[in-house]
């Protein structure tokens, strides 16, 4: 047998030990308790990245404030979403049960209105319309995440 014959058989059968059937990527749904848990670790990571923005934008902007022209202040205001972004990507990765996928489904439609407001906005009317994010704010305080990085 040659060797990439062999090589082929050791991954068919460490597959098949796995049980996962290798190649399915689809995950089982969670349980309300585990989505719940995990979401929570994940909203975490978020308010803790957010934080780090918001200190980063903070000192940028101090030490140009004589010269706190749009475009820093713009820079300010995206540096600090893309923690909210990158949040709401990690949620979407979750498999929620079937019972919370509407609620689910809402929560991350309006985080990513809220993104999607915030970089259509000039800087100073985003930071001004925190209608949406307020918004996203309670639809996951509603699913007992907390604010979730907001």
């Amino acid at each position: 047998m040659g060797m990439i014959k062999v090589i082929g058989l050791m991954v068919a059968v460490v597959c098949v030990a796995m049980s996962s059937g290798c190649g399915n990527s689809d995950p089982e749904p969670l349980t309300k308790a585990e989505y719940t848990k995990q979401a929570k670790v994940i909203c975490h990571q978020g308010e803790q990245e957010k934080e780090e923005a918001i200190n980063k934008a903070i000192l940028r902007y101090q030490e140009g404030e004589k010269n706190a022209t749009p475009e820093l202040q713009e820079k300010a205001v995206l540096e600090v979403l893309v923690p909210f972004e990158r949040t709401t990507e990690r949620l979407a990765e979750l498999e929620p049960p079937a019972s919370q996928q509407k609620q689910v489904d809402r929560m991350l439609d309006e985080r990513e209105r809220a993104v999607h407001v915030m970089r259509s906005s000039n800087p100073k009317k985003a930071l001004q319309n925190s209608g949406p994010i307020l918004k996203a704010a309670k639809v996951t305080e509603s699913m007992g995440l907390g604010r979730c990085d907001f």
